[in-house]
């Protein structure tokens, strides 16, 4: 038996493992199992989590500013119930209801704070007695709802310079009941405890969501239900995507070498990586979140291809007795399947250092996980591969058939290599230019299917009352009690109603707006006097006797700070998308600038927004990084400068055509396509290593080029096929992905494997050849003659 030429450093290490597996198979099994044993205890530390938090770093400044925000003005988070009546809501069934809603929702877990019409705390003049204040919800519960009051709070609701797009619509057709979350600066709310009562609770009512009773139909949304939504879609994709997987990995892997061992080793190969790798991050404390629920789906894929090359030399090698046959195909596969998992690695490593959190514990564990599947596939598939009796047949036709395309193949690339090097040219040309117009940029609500109960959910706030997001703006006096000087006041109030005046702003509520309401209602109700009082003694007043007027459980502390040195201000808008939202931002915070105010611009929802940064930086450092660590490690296994370029020539084409087709689709780059090209980059050349490798010993044995190629692609091609058809199958299954983010994360790398496997097979043969300067095969009995050198080889 001849041993293949490897580097001559990695030789001696090479023969002395492969031999210890092939000759003590048992104890080698036993250091795979005892490994698997001590990473399973991992598996019970394991959490999931899909809060806020998660695609944060603890010291990142934006989430800073946001704990911070919370610890003075508390949780910016609310379910939000949408109640829609085509006849209106201010009739005596929508009142009551209204009244009902508000009451459970203060019940529900987590909520501390709820607004609604029906709770609104109404200053006004007494209308018959103008001195008298009165301070009062806009639809009171222990007042009957005659149809009499109902029209005059209808006027008074609409007619208010704040409820508008707020607690109603403009047409008064549409309110919102708006429960707010307690604060969760360590431990999150429990939102789907949470959203499950609001359910509970409309059901209790008489409502589901979604359904009509009457004229009515009502809705939940709002960011909790956003979580959840994520949520409830990666399980429902795990449920669902993961036997998929399994089942097409099996049967693909039967009808490949139709027999039991070759479709349980692989499986036990990506059974137990899967483990291990979700075992480590329970022991690291890494937690299942959006982004890393894909992990086992993937790792299951990418563990099979080890498995598969050790598997196909193994069955191919029937001339040998079993032992000689699994040290042949251990040793063989040896280095390639070490190249090819580093530089799989690599590509995950590469998102380490990622801002966004989950992308880089995404990279952390599919890497961890890519190590674990090539130490199982030796520890576990390699010692059971002498231990268990199984047939291995011979196809010798069916070889030289093979070998006989392989040869018809090279050759007519050769004879076509000006068109097949300018076809590409054409293609990367146009790809190029296609991926050019990529730009960053996210929707969360995009993220669930269109006709998802969320989306219809916040259609209808987005329509009815012009929001769908909002941000949390905090203006500081600079000093205490500074809240109560005119002045800094007016300011503020200059800047509210500028940024009323933007576009799809749908509402801006602040404290001036109570100080303002508070000073015309104690002036008789004149219009007129909707406005600032001049003097501190007044606001003073102004606020202390509003404080005092409000029910048990209500103050003005989400409002202005207990310090009274600053104000927020809460702007509801119609944008969704990240790059409107953030240069809206911007505008925002450069009008502050102008004025003289000291205000910064936060939320919850823009945390979400403000990732845009973090993903352009995620994707030109992990880019970078896989390109340079891929190339040296190309270098480095092919002892050439020249020839490590060249393998990534055919790697970097897909990526481009990759990223052609993305912006052809109609998708921005975000936390689910960012990761796709290093990642692909770490996949696609495993392909490139195994032909090269080949290509690279059959030149040291001093076969021709281009004779050599064709020995190459006959014996290497079918496991390559093999290997990406698994791979790109199982990625493609994300295409039943709720969440679509997974959908468009498998989908594009099923297109990008696909393209990577036929570029290795058309343009680097062609790129070798050019290499070369060499001749295509002539003789007609070369295919004969390298039939024989292969038998001759494999003894």
């Amino acid at each position: 038996m001849t041993r293949p030429n490897v580097p001559a450093k990695a030789a001696p290490f090479g023969d002395r493992f492969v031999d210890f597996i092939a000759t003590h198979p048992r104890k080698a099994l036993a250091a795979g199992l005892m490994l698997l044993a001590l990473l399973v205890p991992g598996l019970g530390k394991l959490q999931a989590d899909f809060s806020y938090r998660i695609w944060f770093d603890e010291d990142d400044p934006h989430l800073a500013r946001f704990d911070a925000f919370e610890r003075r003005f508390g949780n910016d988070e609310a379910i939000a119930v949408i109640m829609h009546s085509p006849s209106g809501i201010f009739d005596v069934e929508s009142a009551a209801t209204l009244v009902a809603l508000t009451e459970g929702m203060w019940q529900v877990s987590e909520v501390i704070r709820v607004e609604s019409l029906s709770n609104f705390n109404w200053a006004h003049a007494h209308s018959e007695n103008p001195d008298e204040l009165i301070i009062e919800p806009l639809i009171p519960e222990d007042l009957p709802h005659t149809a009499e009051l109902l029209a005059s709070r209808r006027v008074a609701a609409l007619e208010h310079e704040t409820i508008p797009g707020f607690l109603v619509s403009r047409d008064g057709r549409t309110a919102l009941v708006v429960g707010w979350l307690q604060p969760g600066l360590q431990q999150g709310p429990r939102y789907d405890v949470a959203v499950a009562e609001v359910q509970a609770l409309l059901r209790r009512i008489g409502q589901g969501d979604g359904n009509d009773i009457g004229d009515h139909s009502f809705h939940v949304t709002g960011l909790p239900a956003m979580t959840v939504a994520f949520e409830q879609a990666n399980e429902y994709d795990f449920s669902r995507i993961l036997p998929v997987v399994l089942l097409l990995c099996i049967t693909l892997l039967f009808v490949i070498f139709r027999r039991a061992a070759g479709v349980l080793l692989p499986l036990l190969v990506a059974f137990t990586a899967t483990i291990a790798a979700l075992a480590t991050a329970g022991w690291l404390g890494i937690k299942l979140n959006n982004i890393t629920f894909v992990v086992p789906e993937f790792l299951i894929a990418v563990a099979i291809a080890d498995s598969v090359h050790i598997l196909t030399k193994f069955f191919g090698s029937p001339q040998m007795n079993r032992t000689q046959a699994a040290h042949h195909a251990l040793r063989v596969n040896l280095i390639p399947t070490i190249i090819t998992t580093l530089s799989t690695a690599i590509g995950f490593f590469s998102f380490s250092g990622a801002k966004v959190a989950p992308v880089a514990d995404l990279g952390l564990l599919s890497a961890v996980g890519t190590i674990y599947a090539w130490i199982f596939s030796y520890a576990l598939c390699g010692p059971l591969l002498v231990l268990m009796p199984m047939a291995r047949r011979a196809a010798p036709t069916r070889a030289r058939g093979g070998l006989g395309l392989s040869v018809r193949w090279v050759n007519g690339l050769y004879g076509y290599r000006k068109g097949v090097l300018v076809a590409f040219l054409v293609l990367v040309c146009g790809a190029g230019w296609l991926a050019a117009g990529n730009r960053v940029n996210s929707d969360p609500y995009s993220y669930l299917p269109g006709d998802h109960p969320l989306n219809l959910a916040t259609d209808v706030l987005q329509k009815e009352l012009g929001q769908a997001m909002g941000i949390e703006i905090v203006v500081e006096s600079g000093r205490d009690e500074g809240i109560k000087d005119p002045d800094f006041l007016r300011k503020v109030d200059g800047f509210a109603e500028w940024i009323r005046l933007l576009p799809r702003v749908g509402a801006v509520n602040s404290f001036i707006d109570i100080v303002k309401s508070m000073n015309r209602a104690l002036h008789g109700g004149q219009p007129a006097e909707y406005r600032l009082p001049d003097t501190r003694r007044e606001i003073a007043e102004y606020q202390l006797l509003y404080s005092l007027s409000l029910p048990a459980g209500q103050s003005l502390n989400d409002r202005v700070s207990l310090r009274n040195d600053a104000v927020r201000m809460t702007v509801h808008w119609g944008l969704r998308q990240s790059v409107p939202t953030l240069a809206q931002v911007e505008r925002i915070e450069r009008k502050a600038e102008e004025m003289g105010l000291q205000a910064h611009v936060t939320g919850k929802s823009l945390l979400y927004q403000r990732l845009n940064p973090y993903v352009v930086q995620t994707f030109l450092t992990s880019i970078a990084i896989a390109l340079v660590v891929v190339s040296a490690l190309l270098m480095v296994f092919f002892s050439s400068v020249r020839l490590g370029l060249l393998a990534l020539i055919p790697n970097t084409v897909p990526l481009v055509i990759g990223a052609g087709v993305l912006h052809a689709l109609g998708r921005s780059l975000d936390v689910g396509t960012v990761v796709v090209f290093a990642t692909c980059l770490g996949i696609a050349v495993d392909d490139t290593v195994h032909l090269l490798a080949a290509y690279n010993e059959s030149a040291q044995r001093r076969q021709t080029p281009v004779l050599g190629l064709a020995r190459v692609l006959h014996t290497t091609a079918p496991a390559l096929i093999i290997t990406t058809a698994i791979l790109a199958a199982a990625f493609a299954t994300f295409g039943f992905s709720v969440f679509v983010p997974n959908f468009y994360f498998g989908i594009m790398i099923a297109i990008i494997l696909g393209v990577a496997l036929i570029t290795d097979l058309t343009l680097l043969p062609v790129l070798l050849m050019w290499r070369e300067h060499r001749r295509p095969i002539q003789t007609p009995g070369t295919a004969g003659a390298l039939a024989a050198g292969d038998l001759q080889d494999s003894r």
